[in-house]
């Protein structure tokens, strides 16, 4: 399971592209299990340690996932051991702290530099998303969030209208008050209306009721500090500097959410 890069990632994903475009990166490594091992096991004991509530049963099965996409990767990607060594040094592991904090926290460079250039299908693996911030788009290119190619940033596809033709899987219609249903773009739903999909509300709403059955309504988002559904979509209102998240402890939602629990599944 691969796990699309959450909203909450893209700024401090931006930032990391940035400095290590212009870095020059070393030949490739065959054999880097006991790297994938010592990742792994770093990154899904956060899962416990911040309560990230994600889809792993357990930590075995996490760290058999995390370890066959960090493979996966190398096999896609140049692989930088002394940036590696500087994220396993980094003082951010087990401290569930939010992306403002986080930023400031996490090595200014990329483990791994994909190869694919402009135009390309690329890839961004979840767990991975730290190490590898472009995907497997090589230097100076990202891999676009809703075309899946690879891209020179800044760039951004023709916004579509309604009516127009798209992709389900990427939501292609490249505007939040557009919804890709049945490969066609379509008016979002906005709070008071019915919704089918989580992605399907805009304006500062979310698809409450989802968990219940299949047709849910689109909610205004709530405030941090007030009840929340645990087993429900994000569903709480983010602040200007950090996301939030509903706590599945408390079913309040809180502030800073830990940024590294939007990277599992």
């Amino acid at each position: 399971m691969k796990a699309r890069a959450p909203l909450p990632t893209l700024l401090l994903v931006a930032a990391i592209s940035l400095a290590c475009s212009e870095r020059t990166q070393p030949a490739p490594i065959v054999d880097l299990d006991d790297q994938a091992q010592q990742y792994a096991a770093a990154f899904c004991a956060v899962d416990l340690q911040c309560d990230c509530q994600s889809e792993f049963e357990s930590t075995e099965e996490c760290e058999t996932e995390v370890v066959a996409q960090f493979n996966e990767l190398a096999q896609l990607a140049d692989f930088d051991q002394e940036c590696f060594d500087e994220f396993m040094a980094a003082s951010f592991w087990g401290t569930c702290v939010g992306g403002s904090m986080i930023a400031d926290l996490t090595p200014q460079c990329a483990t791994f530099v994909g190869r694919g250039e402009v135009g390309d299908v690329c890839e961004k693996y979840g767990p991975l998303l730290l190490l590898n911030p472009d995907g497997t788009c090589g230097a100076s290119t990202s891999c676009h969030p809703v075309t899946s190619t690879c891209a020179v940033p800044g760039w951004y596809p023709k916004l579509k209208q309604v009516g127009d033709a798209c992709d389900e899987l990427t939501n292609s219609c490249y505007r939040s008050e557009l919804f890709c249903q049945d490969g066609i773009c379509q008016l979002a739903s906005t709070a008071g209306e019915s919704c089918f999909e989580p992605s399907q509300c805009w304006a500062l709403s979310y698809c409450a009721g989802l968990s219940e059955g299949p047709e849910g309504v689109c909610t205004a988002l709530i405030e941090v500090g007030e009840s929340c559904d645990p087993d429900g979509p994000l569903s709480c209102l983010p602040v200007p500097d950090d996301a939030a998240r509903c706590n599945p402890t408390t079913g309040v939602c809180e502030v800073p959410a830990p940024y590294l629990c939007f990277l599992f599944p």
